[in-house]
């Protein structure tokens, strides 16, 4: 194998290292998006009700758990409780986020 040839599988070998750890990590937090670019959520109108400051450019799962516990708790919960159903829409840690509240509320029941 040639040095660039190595070169080249190494870096992205350590990419996916670090894409991995961060994925299974509660605290790490991916690189944040820079303001303005096309990946900032403040472009996103979806979130436009909300302030600058309100809307992180980076989160770990640990802060989408904390995110999702508010809803979990105040929404979710209750509407089961009265015995309705909840359809649930989410995408990737939000939904990951709520499957660890679920479960550790069923260990400990």
């Amino acid at each position: 194998m040639s040095e660039s040839n190595l070169s080249t599988y190494l870096f992205s070998y350590v990419r996916k290292y670090h894409f991995i750890f961060r994925r299974r990590s509660l605290k790490a937090k991916p690189p944040p998006a820079k303001v303005g670019d096309v990946n900032d959520p403040a472009n996103d109108r979806r979130y436009s009700d909300l302030s600058r400051e309100q809307i992180p450019l980076s989160e770990s799962l640990k802060d989408c758990n904390d995110r999702i516990r508010p809803l979990w708790k105040y929404k979710i919960s209750r509407e089961l409780r009265r015995g309705n159903n909840v359809l649930v829409v989410g995408h990737a840690n939000s939904l990951r986020g709520l499957a660890k509240i679920i479960d550790g509320k069923l260990r400990r029941q």
